[in-house]
């Protein structure tokens, strides 16, 4: 959150130099040589260029986290279409995990019809998904992908490859689903692959 305030802003960012979400002051330098906005931690007093706030305090990257398990969960279901009670277990394992511990199997049950209504019954599938639902995946991860290391963004998909496999081997739609998913992590074909192959025999 930022404020306005003179020549600047105020509010909250994530500083490398103390290790976490820190109040920051931006201002417009107007000297020679050092024009340009200024982002200074009132903490520590580090001085940073004005890309820095572009990246997720810590508490909106455990709020990306979560809203993209639950994103997924939800499209690993809805790519398949059948919801049983083990998809649906396995589902809310995965967002429970991400920090929602509240989540019942019902919840998520709930959520997909909901965005199943919002579709015409024969609308085009995007990415093994009904349209909404490929919409929404992606508004998830697009913005979490470029924060997230390699190793968290594997782990992600494997979350959802798990779900998707819990009531058998990936379905066409869902292995859409899955590569679409890890593109919108910014994961490379090779990758996205040894992903599924690695869930898929973890599953046997």
């Amino acid at each position: 959150m930022a404020r306005n305030q003179g020549q600047g802003t105020d509010g909250e960012f994530y500083c490398a130099r103390c290790g976490g979400d820190r109040n920051y002051r931006a201002r417009t330098g107007r000297l020679p040589g050092r024009r340009g906005l200024r982002v200074v931690c009132t903490d520590c007093r580090a001085r940073y260029g004005p890309e820095v706030l572009e990246a997720p305090t810590c508490r909106g990257f455990v709020l990306l986290i979560r809203d993209a398990a639950r994103a997924l969960a939800l499209a690993a279901l809805a790519a398949d279409g059948s919801c049983d009670a083990a998809s649906r277990e396995a589902a809310c394992a995965a967002v429970r995990s991400a920090g929602s511990p509240e989540c019942q199997p019902g919840n998520l049950l709930d959520e997909m019809v909901e965005l199943q209504q919002v579709d015409d019954p024969d609308a085009t599938r995007v990415d093994g998904l009904p349209p909404t639902a490929a919409a929404r995946l992606r508004a998830a991860l697009v913005p979490l992908g470029p924060h997230l290391a390699e190793p968290g963004r594997a782990h992600l998909l494997a979350t959802a490859a798990r779900v998707a496999l819990a009531d058998g081997a990936y379905t066409p739609n869902e292995r859409a689903m899955l590569m679409a998913a890890g593109h919108a992590l910014t994961m490379p074909d090779a990758q996205i692959r040894q992903v599924l192959r690695e869930a898929a025999a973890a599953g046997r």
